[in-house]
Parts: C-alpha cells; structure tokens; sequence
C-alpha cells in the first residue's frame, strides 16, 4: 500500500509545487516505486517535470471509471513516465478545476480520493500530490486517505495563522488523524520577522514544523526554465540541499 503525502496549504504562492517535485524526485533517486498526481489543474507539476501530455480524458473519464471494480479501471493508462527511473505522474488538466464538484456530489463525499485512487495503492512506494490552496472537498477528501500532510509555510504570521487553522481543521473534521507536519519556505533570513518566528517555533519551543527551511533562491524559480527539480541542475544549491534533508526527514517518519 502505497504512503501518501499531501503537499498542501490553505494559502496559495507558498512553494507547494517546487515542494511537490523535488520530493517526489528525491524519493524516486532513493530507489521508492513513486507517482506524483498534479492535482492543481494549473498543471505546474507536470510542467516543472516537463510533461506535456494532459490527462488523458479529463476528469470526466475518471469519474466515470470510478463505476468499475479497482481491478477494471484504466487509470493506470492515465499515467504518464517520466525522464527519471521510479518517477510517474498522473497529469492535470483543465477540468480538474471540477474536482471539488466531483467530490461534493459523491455519495460518499469523504472517501472520493481514496477510491479515485484506489488502483493505483498497490503500485507505488509512495505518491505524492500537489494539492491546489483551499479547503474545498476534494481536499477534505484528500485528507481523509493521507498518511502524511505536509505544508509548506512562510514564515509570516499570517502564514502561521493558516497553519494553526489547517491544524485545528484536521483535529476536528478527519477523525483518521494524518500525520500533519509543516516546514518553512522562502526563507529569508536578511528579515527580521523570518528570523524570529523561525527561532519561535523550531528552536525554543517543539510543534509541528520541522526545524529546517527551504531559504528563499533564484535557483528554485528557474526550476521552469530548466523544467527538471533543483537536484537534477543544481544539487549544491542551499534550496537543493534544503529538500535532501526535508525527504530524509519524511524517510525516517513512521507513516
């Protein structure tokens, strides 16, 4: 059975994406069966790994796929290789900008992406998914299957404030109790509010963010241009390393 991890915030522009990929690549090089679903219909996921094919169908097909056993289903033909040994990637499109639809009109609303998914559990090490910003019910939904959400923060108050709201959601509405974890992101450390709540919250006092941060750096924005993670065109990058040590982080989580 496949560890899902969710790359998730409430907020948008916190570095899901560039999170997403380099973890799921990372896991892929560590020699783990990985997939990576780009769930934003944006589809920055699948551009970053520089795939181009669509999902396959759109949306609708896999919705209607959905009627059939797990064994009969053809999402597996929806996903598409990679340039990297171990890394696939279920692709977006624009229609999964009705994935929430989808979701909410389900019988079982809660249990949508578990059995969206179900085909591919037994195929993978790990997945990966690189959720869209909101607490819509595909994202509810999401949840309820993860073993792991992760959260990329700012270190803001007001990304802080998301965080606790995220925390304070999951303890009231996903009685399953992912494992909720978050890291800091654009890290800056020239700031004096970066430094502060960065020592607040990872040195003086144990939560739930890991004590590292991706810092702020040029290299993770061209991670377009080159269309390939930090690792692959720049592994000495400190953004780079940031991620080597975040996936060794998750390696040794119990999930």
């Amino acid at each position: 059975m496949a560890k899902l991890i969710a790359v998730f915030n409430i907020k948008g522009g916190v570095g899901k994406t560039t999170s997403a990929v380099n973890l799921a690549y990372l896991c892929a090089a560590s020699g783990k069966k990985t997939l990576l679903w780009d769930m934003d219909h944006q589809g920055a996921a699948s551009f970053f790994l520089n795939v181009d094919a669509p999902l396959k169908g759109g949306l609708k097909s896999i919705v209607k796929d959905m009627k059939n056993t797990p064994q009969q289903r053809q999402l597996l033909d929806k996903v598409v290789p990679t340039q990297y040994e171990n890394l696939n990637i279920l692709p977006a499109d624009f229609s999964m900008r009705l994935l929430d639809v989808k979701a909410s009109e389900a019988k079982h609303s809660k249990r949508f992406i578990q059995k969206l998914l179900a085909p591919l559990l037994d195929e993978y090490d790990y997945i990966f998914v690189d959720c869209p910003p909101g607490l819509a019910m595909a994202n509810e939904s999401l949840m309820h299957a993860a073993s792991l959400v992760l959260v990329p923060v700012i270190p803001t108050v007001l990304s802080v404030r998301m965080l606790e709201q995220l925390r304070d959601f999951i303890n009231e509405h996903i009685p399953e109790k992912p494992k909720l974890r978050a890291f800091f992101t654009m890290m800056d450390s020239r700031k004096t509010m970066h430094k502060e709540i960065y020592n607040q919250l990872c040195v003086r006092r144990k939560t739930i963010i890991l004590p590292l941060a991706v810092p702020y750096a040029s290299a993770a924005e061209k991670m377009g241009e080159h269309k390939a993670p930090l690792a692959v065109f720049n592994a000495s990058s400190p953004a780079a390393e940031a991620y080597a040590a975040l996936w060794e982080s998750v390696k040794r989580m119990r999930l």
